[in-house]
């Protein structure tokens, strides 16, 4: 019996030592849940990169999926202007200004797109509304477009 309570303990530590530490996919789900300010900010980056990213394949309805429930009706709208004649070509996000318990940001975007039937490359400027839940992680809550000159 204590041989196979030794040999058992023996597994276990080199099991751990092949894979790593035991507390590494905690520490991971923990990091994605952003429960750590700093978690927030990274898991924001990530998430208007893939919304931008959504855009630029011309899926807007998968887009809409990135919207606050309460402002789906707003950014429906803002996607049915840009996206029914537009295509973006490029976006990159210029500056994230947190708030001080980053549960808000304002995301400011340069988005070069181009019209239907015109092809001509044009760019603007797009300052993202977003908020965090624990429940539902980041979402954009809405979008006003500056035209550059």
């Amino acid at each position: 019996m204590q041989r196979r309570a030794l040999f058992l303990i023996l597994g276990l530590i080199l099991s751990v030592s092949l894979t790593g530490c035991i507390f590494v996919p905690f520490i991971d789900s923990a990091r994605q849940s952003g429960l750590l300010q700093s978690d927030r900010q990274r898991l924001l980056q990530e998430e208007v990169v893939r919304f931008n990213r959504v855009r630029m394949w011309g899926k807007q309805l998968q887009a809409l999926s990135f919207a606050e429930p309460d402002s789906q009706a707003t950014i429906r709208q803002f996607l049915v202007q840009h996206g029914k004649d537009e295509r973006v070509v490029e976006s990159e996000i210029e500056s994230i200004e947190f708030s001080p318990d980053a549960y808000a940001a304002i995301v400011n975007s340069r988005v070069r797109y181009y019209r239907v039937p015109y092809y001509v490359v044009e760019e603007r400027q797009e300052n993202q509304e977003w908020s965090f839940s624990l429940s539902g992680g980041w979402k954009i809550k809405d979008v006003e477009v500056e035209t550059r000159g």
